[in-house]
């Protein structure tokens, strides 16, 4: 019996060829293990399909929703956090890069609360960083 929660990880993609099989090897790669990965894919035109399709051939944490039409960035999301069914939801954009341990680390900071963040470090194409964080842009923490 697993007594750790299911974590459901939210990701939408987009004509995501170029980041997409990083992004999912990060998440499939996580110390947490109890996890789904939920991808709705809103139309692609490039490889993205085959790149999902492919990794829920092979991982069975991988459940895969193409949408018939369109729906845009924020309808995405929100039919992807519908289907999802963990207790923990943890969304993730295709071109994310995950530490291994990021949904360890949040998992053990939820306790009691409600919602976690979990901050970002912006990297260029190549994967080097730019030195600038999610808390930098929106001063996430500035003082009172």
């Amino acid at each position: 019996m697993n007594k750790t929660p299911l974590m459901s990880i939210a990701l939408c993609t987009y004509n995501g060829q170029r980041y997409l099989k990083e992004q999912l090897n990060s998440v499939i790669n996580q110390t947490y293990k109890n996890i789904e990965i939920v991808i709705v894919d809103d139309c692609s035109s490039d490889l993205t399909h085959d790149i999902i399709r492919d990794y829920a051939e092979t991982h069975a944490s991988v459940k895969v929703y193409v949408n018939p039409e369109r729906l845009g960035y924020n309808k995405n999301f929100e039919k992807a956090l519908k289907l999802c069914t963990g207790e923990f939801i943890a969304i993730c954009d295709q071109d994310d890069i995950w530490r291994h341990d990021k949904l360890e680390i949040q998992q053990c900071a939820m306790k009691h609360h409600m919602l976690v963040y979990c901050d970002s470090h912006f990297i260029d194409g190549t994967g080097k960083s730019m030195n600038y964080k999610m808390s930098d842009k929106f001063n996430f923490y500035k003082g009172s």
